[in-house]
This record gives C-alpha cells, structure tokens and sequence, in this order.
C-alpha cells in the first residue's frame, strides 16, 4: 500500500517540475532577464545589476550630507562652549578690574 502511495506521488513529480520551472521562466521574463543571463546558483555574472533607485540614491546623499552637518554643529558648539568660557573668565577679569578701580577711587 505504501509503495502505491509513493508510486502515484512521484508519478505526478515531472509536472510538480515542469510547472516550477514554467513559473520561473515567466518571472524571469517578466523581469527582463533572458534564459542566456540566468546562471547556476551563486553565479550571477551573466545578470545585469538594476539601475539604482533614485529615492534610495538621494536618501544616501541627504544621510551625508546630514552626518557632514551634524560633524559641523559639534565642531561649531564645541568653539562656542571655548569663546563663552573665555567671555566669563573676561568679564571676571574686567569685573575685578572696575573694583579694583572703584577702590583706587575712594
């Protein structure tokens, strides 16, 4: 009984078969790519590479150009952060000066 089972299973193997490979020449058509471009898995030397997406092509450029940007503001706050604490060590200084000066003064 088990060997009928398998007997009419793999009857019906060559058309299971046939109509994958059918399927696949058809997405491979509808797809543009020849049956002289489709290689053995793993060789994809005959298949030609899609053109690039230009929204992914831009989004590329603006990440970036967003990483450039982002370089820029830390380098920007970072001399920002320097001149401010120069400003305070100065009006320290010219602070103590006036002090000086008011005492000097009187």
């Amino acid at each position: 009984m088990a060997s009928a089972v398998a007997g009419s299973l793999l009857s019906g193997a060559p058309r299971a078969v046939a109509h994958i490979t059918r399927q696949g020449q058809q997405q491979a058509s509808k797809a543009g790519v020849t049956s002289k471009q489709v290689r053995a898995p793993g060789r994809t030397s005959g298949i030609p590479k899609p053109s690039p997406n230009p929204l992914e092509q831009e989004n590329a450029d603006l990440k970036k150009r967003l990483e450039a940007l982002t370089e820029l503001l830390a380098a920007v706050t970072e001399q920002l952060s320097t001149k401010t604490a120069e400003a305070d060590r100065h009006a320290r200084r010219v602070g103590t000066l006036e002090q000086c000066v008011e005492l000097l003064r009187v």
